[in-house]
């Protein structure tokens, strides 16, 4: 076995690894006498037993120490140094930490012998079991209490699916004390690294020995994650912690450690990822098949916009069909940007942001809603530019977020104020009401998900806010309600870190770069040969119709092989393609055009119900000019349009 480390200059007794782990554990007191009974070391369970520091032990005897103890312990010692072999016994009396009070330890003592078999000593376990009848019954042991210790290791070990294992590295033998697992039982003779490097998964094996090799190479702590195969073909993951002990020359001796089961757990992840994935699948599936029916929608009432600009009443229909359409589209975008900012997938494109601006995109985004409550909104900016890191589109859907929810729950001709103020390094946005209020004890609520205070029928899913706060906190802000009660009204503050003046501040602040004269929209873009691939009947047809009455030439197929048919004859400018067309799907619809030569300067748009980040730069990346997700806002196909 291997030896202990002298201690002042005596001989080294038989301890081995397993005597250094037990020393470092926190369950049991464990303490190394001498031949005269002074402590040696102790670990601090053991002093905490004593009610003394570690310090006021050392070089000690026990009748120094604990005097009311010594009858007990010189006649166990007794017993030990006639057998030369382990004595447990139980043991009653009294210690400083606690005088007066009648205590009942456990302990198991060990002689200790040096290489020549000499005893120099004793190694003792000790065991609190005072409280004997709570322990028993919570372990649910017998009253024996040897066997009462040992059954409580190994049931511990087992309900934890733990393994405790020590590889001796000189000999090569690896000794596993318990173990729950048929692929690596405890073994009553050592077995071989080989032998357990064996039983690991083909696929791990090698991540497996380099993790090994990093930790005996390394300062000697070990971690390890990895597969066995059991003896029935069954998959098994176990979890490894361990530490390397070494020679004074840093000669790796012994690698002890235990190894947990958890493939439970491995199991329940595989089980949450893949119900995640067809969660992301269902919403994505869900967007698409909700934008379809909304795109000819929305396409038909823009025809009609054009066919009567003159009649108020049929302005006003197509009016009221577009607000719901809008509202509909961004129920839905509402759903997947939670989804993907709840699971960390958003990417913010961060730039230094006007707030001016963000407050302009945003009333602009909710003017139709605030026009339809009647509200009067004022707006209340600084003098001086404000400005803020962040991403422009995700700051203004926040504020329309909040501009929304105070229009939602206004009654009708209320009011709204938004109002801008910097406030030392940080900017204070605040979107006022004098709408419905909230009660005091739910003002911290309406930032949960799916939350609505009011059930009514009224406003969306109750996602708005919870959005909010997380594009806010991305931004490294923080939002919060306030509200005087219920028929108060509310305000919403959203608070951002102000950054400091442009390096330029007396410079004009120029137009936005993608900002399109609304007399050139539809004016460079007249005369087109448009193709529209699309096995949404209604919508292509509707569609198409919307851009002959802006003099465009257009044609209309629904399926990928008639525009492959089409191509040649019709000689487009620009071709809008579905992306899940039967058969075969836009992508690669899309590829067979590009591939041919004489479609050179054709200008490709996917317009699609799939609107994930993903499919976008997918689309992109496939040669698309534009991704533009239905139902297609005419204003922003027109700028797409607008370079062909």
């Amino acid at each position: 076995m291997t030896s202990l480390p002298s201690l002042a200059g005596a001989p080294a007794p038989s301890g081995g690894p397993l005597l250094e782990a037990l020393f470092t554990q926190g369950f049991y007191g464990v303490v190394e006498f001498d031949l005269a009974l002074r402590f040696v070391r102790l670990n601090e369970t053991l002093a905490h037993i004593n009610g003394l520091p570690v310090e006021a032990h050392l070089g000690r005897t026990v009748a120094e120490v604990v005097p009311a103890l010594v009858a007990a312990v010189e006649e166990v010692t007794a017993q030990v140094a006639s057998s030369r072999a382990p004595v447990t016994k139980e043991i009653r009396g009294e210690t400083p930490a606690q005088p007066g009070v009648l205590r009942t330890w456990l302990e198991h003592w060990l002689p200790l012998f040096h290489a020549d078999q000499a005893l120099v000593g004793y190694a003792v376990l000790v065991e609190e079991t005072t409280d004997r009848e709570a322990v028993l019954h919570s372990l649910q042991l017998t009253s024996d209490a040897l066997r009462a210790s040992e059954a409580r290791l190994r049931l511990s070990l087992e309900a934890a699916y733990l393994i405790s294992f020590s590889w001796d590295i000189v000999r090569d033998e690896v000794h596993r004390l318990h173990s729950a697992s048929s692929v690596l039982p405890a073994t009553a003779r050592p077995v071989r690294f080989a032998d357990v490097l064996a039983a690991v998964h083909p696929d791990d094996r090698v991540g497996f020995q380099e993790r090994v090799d990093r930790c005996l190479a390394g300062p000697g702590q070990y971690e390890n994650e990895f597969r066995v195969l059991e003896a029935d073909g069954t998959v098994r993951w176990l979890y490894e912690r361990g530490v390397v002990t070494r020679a004074d020359d840093g000669t790796p001796l012994t690698l002890s450690g235990l190894s947990q089961d958890i493939t439970a757990r491995k199991t329940a992840e595989l089980a949450l990822q893949m119900a995640n994935r067809r969660k992301d699948e269902f919403l994505a599936t869900l967007a698409h098949e909700l934008r379809n029916p909304l795109a000819p929608i929305r396409s038909a009432a823009e025809v009609l916009r054009m066919l009567a600009p003159e009649d108020p009443t049929m302005q006003k229909a197509v009016g009221i069909i577009d607000r719901q359409v809008s509202q509909m589209v961004r129920l839905v975008d509402d759903l997947l940007d939670v989804n993907r900012i709840s699971r960390g997938d958003i990417l913010l494109l961060s730039e230094r942001v006007d707030v001016a601006d963000a407050v302009r995109a945003a009333v602009e985004t909710s003017r139709p809603l605030i026009e339809a409550g009647e509200h009067h909104l004022q707006v209340s900016l600084p003098l001086a530019p404000v400005t803020v890191s962040g991403d422009a589109t995700r700051l203004s859907q926040a504020l329309s977020n909040l501009l929304n929810n105070a229009a939602h729950y206004t009654p009708m001709g209320g009011q709204i104020a938004l109002t801008v103020v910097r406030d030392g390094g940080r900017v204070r946005i605040a979107v006022t009401d004098n709408g419905r209020g909230l009660p005091a004890d739910r003002c911290d609520d309406v930032f949960e998900m799916f939350t609505r205070v009011q059930q009514d029928g009224q406003g969306g899913l109750g996602i708005g806010l919870a959005l909010v706060r997380r594009i806010v906190e991305l931004h490294g802000g923080e939002v919060r309600a306030l509200s005087n009660g219920e028929g108060q009204g509310c305000t919403f503050e959203m608070w951002l870190p102000a950054l400091g003046p442009a390096p330029s501040p007396d410079a004009a602040r120029p137009a936005a770069a993608n900002a399109v004269p609304a007399a050139a929209v539809g004016a460079k873009a007249q005369g087109l040969r448009i193709l529209i691939v699309d096995d949404n009947v209604d919508f292509a047809q509707s569609e198409a119709t919307m851009l002959e009455l802006k003099q465009h030439i257009v044609c209309v197929v629904h399926d990928a092989r008639a525009a492959l048919d089409v191509v040649p004859v019709f000689a487009p400018d620009v071709a809008l393609l579905d992306i899940g067309l039967p058969g075969m799907d836009g992508y690669e619809l899309a590829a067979r055009l590009r591939a041919d030569p004489a479609n050179a300067d054709l200008v490709l748009i996917a317009q699609t119900g799939w609107g994930q980040p993903a499919d976008r730069e997918r689309a992109l990346a496939q040669g698309f000019r534009a991704h533009l997700t239905k139902p297609v806002d005419w204003a922003t196909l027109e700028r797409v349009l607008l370079p062909a």
